[in-house]
């Protein structure tokens, strides 16, 4: 398999997670997902909206893996963001505690191994074509 295609199949994957967080928190909210009794609707709200800009960093993976031998810069964006996410939770894990273990697998994924993909993809973008490498 050209390596053009084993970066759309990577990044097509690693879409999945904001699609299915950013659908169920939109759906869902803070109230199905904490106990009823204890929503806030500022919260509630705040949780929604940025699961909104969450979803859009799909669409834009998702543009981006059409596009992947122009996507440099924007894969870097997201790239960029997703690490800053992975800031944030690792400071919220240091301040109140991990959640299920499955934040700590984020936290790993987010600030260690998307930096790394999006390193060596940068370092490869220059040589991936639509026929594969040049």
């Amino acid at each position: 398999m050209p390596r053009r295609r084993t970066y759309q199949l990577v990044f097509a994957v690693l879409s999945l997670i904001p699609l299915v967080a950013s659908t169920t928190a939109i759906a869902l909210g803070t109230g199905r997902v904490l106990d009823d009794a204890i929503v806030d609707p500022g919260l509630d709200h705040q949780l929604r909206y940025l699961a909104g800009v969450y979803l859009g960093i799909a669409v834009l993976i998702w543009w981006s893996i059409a596009n992947i031998e122009r996507a440099r810069a924007a894969l870097t964006f997201v790239g960029a963001a997703v690490f800053l996410g992975g800031i944030g939770r690792g400071v919220a894990i240091l301040d109140v505690g991990a959640e299920p273990t499955i934040s700590v697998v984020f936290l790993f994924l987010e600030v260690l191994i998307v930096p790394a993909l999006l390193l060596v993809y940068r370092r490869d973008a220059a040589t991936v074509t639509e026929d594969g490498p040049a």
